[in-house]
Formats: C-alpha cells, structure tokens, sequence
C-alpha cells in the first residue's frame, strides 16, 4: 500500500498528538487541550488523565489509561483542521495504516499499544518509566507547528469508535 500525503499527516499528528505541554527537542512548547473518545460507547475509551508526556531528553512517556474493545478492522474518517490550512478529510484502512508504518508500529509497540489487526480486548496504562526517544523525529516539529484539531471516527467489525485530539505546537 503506497501512502499519501493525507496518510503521513495523520501518522505525524497523532504521533506529536499524543505529547502533553512540553518544552524540549529543539525548544517547542506542545499544549494537549484534549485527547478523548467522542464515543462513551466506542470501542476505544481513555481515562479523563489519559496523556502522553515528553521530557528534555525527548523521551515520550505515557500516562493515564486507554482500553480496547476487540476488533477485526478499522475503517477510519478522518477530519484534519489547523489553522490558516484548509481542513483535511478522508478515509483510511487503520489496520493497513499500521502494517505500512513501522514507525508507527515501533512506537505503539513501545507502549504495549497494537500494532496491527486484529485488536484484542485490552486496557493499557501509562507507566512514565517507560520511554521512546523521539529525537529522530525532532525536525519534524516545525512542520506541525501551530493550532491542530483531528477528529477519528472508526467503523468497526464489531462497532464505531471516535477519538478528537486537540494540539497547540509552539
């Protein structure tokens, strides 16, 4: 599967997403305002302290709890809106998402969250001794800097999901 620009946009916010207001790797200010289900019924549910840190040694870590309910395939809609961009919609296989993107893979991985299709049944909660180092990917802050808001809404084998993330990278 070849992966467009829509594709890699996404994999880079819910990646940078995903960091609580941090000021490290190359001096940037990250402020989560959200990462949440929109769903209280979806398939995919975080606690209220659900985030994900990043320290001045650009090691990320994970707080905070997110639980799984099982599922076979994930076609996801996804809304991308930051500022002065036009929104950015479109649908993506999030199971062949994750098998194109060993980036992606080696960091959910990381933090015991799947890694491909299908999902099990599982909650997973952050222990903040347990880091990936981002430094790698430090170059790429300056081009999601600015205002993000993305909305995920998944139909599922087994159900619908619905996660919103809302970033601020200074």
């Amino acid at each position: 599967m070849t992966l467009n620009i829509k594709q890699h946009l996404i994999s880079i916010f819910l990646f940078y997403s995903l960091l609580k207001t941090s000021s490290a790797c190359g001096g940037h200010t990250l402020t989560v305002n959200a990462i949440k289900s929109c769903d209280q019924n979806g398939l995919v549910q975080t606690t209220n302290d659900f985030t994900i840190g990043l320290d001045e040694d650009c090691n990320v870590y994970m707080k905070g709890c997110i639980e799984f309910k099982p599922y076979n395939t994930a076609d996801i809609h996804f809304n991308f809106d930051r500022k002065p961009f036009s929104n950015v919609t479109g649908n993506v296989d999030f199971c062949d998402f994750l098998k194109s993107l060993t980036f992606v893979s080696n960091i959910f991985g990381s933090f015991e969250l799947p890694t491909d299709c299908p999902i099990p049944a599982k909650k997973i909660c952050g222990d903040p001794t347990n880091t990936y180092n981002i430094f790698m990917f430090s170059p790429f802050l300056d081009f999601v800097a600015g205002h993000t808001k993305m909305r995920l809404e998944g139909n599922h084998d087994t159900g619908k999901s619905c996660m919103e993330f809302d970033v601020i990278l200074n």
